[in-house]
């Protein structure tokens, strides 16, 4: 089949811009065999300067939206699979859909309801959401191409590593956390401070040189190989939600903590006892107060921490990784040319 992968740029190792995702999805589909080839709707040596100039953003946009038409009426794919995409406006869907038999799926990994202008979701033959919250109320207004998926890993990419002494010491901490700076994010990281805290991500450099969770800021983001060695490291890898984007559903990390073998707390979803047993599997927390009763549960309990981290990870390889994921949609796209 031959398919065309839309997504941000990203290198052949993958993990440099913002998601292993589109790359992972692009490596399997190749190794089974498809004709997979590649659109890039923001390109990662631009993407800063386009976001920060509105002149030239929205001059990119419309050629981005342009080339992508003629891409794909000119090679007419049999299945096109866009990354989020909010910048791949309606028109330029509809005039491929109208002009060329390519199914169009996107897989949205944060939430359509305040990220992605509804107009832009109904040209999709398939439009795929990991929160059931979104679902539910995309298709009580009538949506009847939206569907759920949640997030998964790639074992490829997100699997446990043993660290050296020398890895250990600059990866390792009692707790860690992976992710850009959001205010929520510092409050309840501010409450951990007396804890052994590393903090990998964009923006937490910028706190003032006073805020009390400075000295755990590690001062730059990690992504794929670097990422599973934090996780790999920890004896306990944070993992809040953000509290608009993750309404019901659960985040990517998620599973790919469980996928490295790590060990994680995170807050509860309503969708999360849909993918783990909640107490064998993976651990939530309700509120901060529980948070630290868990935080100093487990780093007493170290192997109940293993125990717990081997049942999800076997979990994940079960049910939850990328290969999973393609099962899912080439089967829609069968059942829909079936």
């Amino acid at each position: 089949m031959k398919i065309l992968i839309v997504g941000p740029e990203y290198d052949e190792k993958g993990g440099r811009f913002q998601s292993d995702i589109a790359w992972s999805f692009h490596r399997l589909l190749q190794q089974r065999g498809h004709a997979v080839d590649f659109f890039a709707y923001k390109k990662r040596n631009l993407f800063a300067f386009i976001e920060k100039n509105k002149g030239v953003k929205a001059w990119w946009h419309r050629r981005m939206n342009r080339d992508l038409v003629r891409r794909v009426v000119a090679e007419r794919p049999d299945l096109m699979i866009v990354f989020k995409g909010g910048s791949v406006e309606a028109e330029a869907l509809w005039e491929i859909r109208n002009r060329t038999p390519t199914v169009m799926m996107n897989l949205f990994p944060d939430n359509p309801l305040h990220m992605m202008p509804f107009r832009n979701i109904e040209p999709y033959h398939f439009f795929f959401i990991k929160d059931s919250y979104a679902l539910a109320a995309l298709t009580k207004i009538g949506f009847q191409n939206v569907r759920y998926l949640p997030h998964a890993a790639d074992p490829d990419v997100c699997r446990p590593v043993a660290l050296t002494p020398e890895e250990q010491k600059g990866w390792g901490a009692d707790l860690s956390l992976v992710g850009s700076h959001y205010p929520y994010r510092g409050f309840l990281m501010r409450e951990l401070q007396a804890f052994d805290l590393k903090i990998w991500g964009k923006g937490w450099a910028s706190l003032p040189s006073d805020d009390p969770i400075r000295p755990a800021v590690q001062g730059r983001s990690v992504w794929g190989e670097e990422k599973t060695k934090v996780v790999c490291g920890s004896k306990i890898s944070l993992n809040p939600h953000h509290p608009l984007n993750d309404i019901t559903g659960i985040n990517d990390r998620t599973f790919e903590i469980a996928a490295c073998g790590g060990f994680q707390l995170l807050d509860r979803k309503a969708d999360l006892e849909k993918h783990f047993k909640i107490g064998e599997e993976i651990i939530a927390y309700n509120d901060k107060k529980e948070l630290l009763e868990l935080i100093r549960y487990y780093l007493d309990h170290e192997e109940t921490r293993r125990q717990i981290a081997e049942r999800a990870y076997r979990r994940v390889l079960k049910d939850h990784t990328v290969a999973h994921r393609v099962d899912t949609l080439l089967s829609l796209y069968g059942a829909d040319h079936g």
